[in-house]
């Protein structure tokens, strides 16, 4: 995947944008009171807006005000989703994901049309103008065009702020598996408090036109660590299928972290904390991973209390138990839901 790298400078209303990072990792979410430079920031990465200094995506410059280079828009290969959305008012939303199809760039490895409009659900109104639509209808468009465009890059600002919290999530996770199978690095803007922000990998806050310090957390801060009072699941597995798939036995997990493609081996581990057992049948609940399991045995400290549950395949799993959980019984049947960014793939 390769990698964005920028130290850009601009004089805006109220304040001088100075900015430099680097996005390490496959989703960036970009943070901070309004009016901080986050969109600024987006529309000098895309090319809308000037500014001096540099920027570099993989091996192009496509800024260097030393150097007098500025790449064209159209040639940065750029999918952006603006908060205006600028959709084209006279086309239906089909219209506009054909137009974006039109313009694709020559990348090969791209989301494929069709994929799109299931994952972002835009079946329903596929023929409708966009004043015919909600807000989140025409948010969910615009994404799709930014998409349908074959992105090298993609580049949101606010791509939640019109979803409820349910849609929100699983626009993220489809975000995820995009980013993580086709290669796609994305940067986007958000305010959102809400469980999207499971997905993000790096985030870096802005005040005032500046980077704040802190605003990069060490990646091993997101790494489950384990011990008596807070166990991790740690599993052997096989190598993760390029939509970010894990199989154990007959259960699949979804999983957003990345890891070495070229292991030996790999290791899966999930945060006791970070399951929920629901008891009976098959919960109504929104996750990426619904694991059905049977309670065998519970276990408790002045911590809390712990459920060891075994799974179809025979593996053991511990779960924790809220402090108003109900608690189960041994042999009572269960569903383990979880998100797949809880799930973090080691490999060796």
């Amino acid at each position: 995947m390769s990698q964005l790298s920028l130290s850009v400078q601009r004089e805006v209303p109220g304040f001088s944008l100075d900015v430099s990072f680097v996005c390490c990792a496959s989703i960036t979410a970009l943070r901070g009171p309004v009016g901080s430079g986050k969109s600024t920031t987006l529309k000098i990465l895309a090319g809308i807006l000037g500014g001096t200094g540099s920027i570099r995506f993989g091996d192009t410059t496509w800024l260097d005000s030393d150097q007098d280079i500025h790449v064209p828009p159209q040639e940065r290969a750029v999918g952006y989703l603006p908060q205006e959305l600028s959709l084209f008012p006279h086309l239906s939303v089909m219209g506009n994901l054909n137009f974006a199809g039109v313009r694709r760039s020559q990348r090969e490895d791209s989301p494929e049309l069709t994929d799109i409009v299931q994952h972002l659900e835009l079946g329903a109104f596929l023929d409708r103008l966009p004043s015919e639509l909600s807000g989140g209808q025409r948010q969910r468009t615009a994404l799709g065009r930014a998409l349908a465009s074959g992105p090298s890059l993609l580049l949101l600002d606010e791509p939640f702020a019109a979803l409820d919290e349910a849609l929100g999530v699983r626009v993220a996770s489809y975000l995820a598996r995009v980013s993580d199978r086709h290669r796609i690095p994305i940067l986007l803007v958000s305010h959102q408090p809400g469980d999207e922000q499971n997905y993000y990998q790096q985030i870096v806050t802005l005040d005032n036109g500046r980077l704040m310090p802190d605003a990069i957390p060490d990646p091993a801060d997101r790494q489950p660590v384990g011990d008596d009072q807070n166990p991790v699941n740690e599993l052997s597995c096989a190598a993760p299928t390029e939509d970010g798939c894990i199989q154990l036995g007959d259960t699949t997990i979804y999983v957003t972290s990345r890891c070495d493609a070229d292991a030996m081996s790999f290791d899966l581990r999930i945060a006791a904390s970070d399951i929920l057992l629901v008891l009976g049948g098959l919960p109504r609940i929104m996750a990426e991973n619904v694991v059905p399991a049977t309670v065998t045995s519970i276990s408790s400290t002045e911590s809390g209390a712990h459920a060891w549950v075994k799974l179809a395949d025979g593996t053991t799993w511990v779960v924790t138990l809220g402090a108003r959980a109900h608690v189960p019984e041994s042999g009572e049947p269960c569903h383990l839901v979880f998100k797949a960014a809880a799930a973090v793939l080691y490999g060796s």
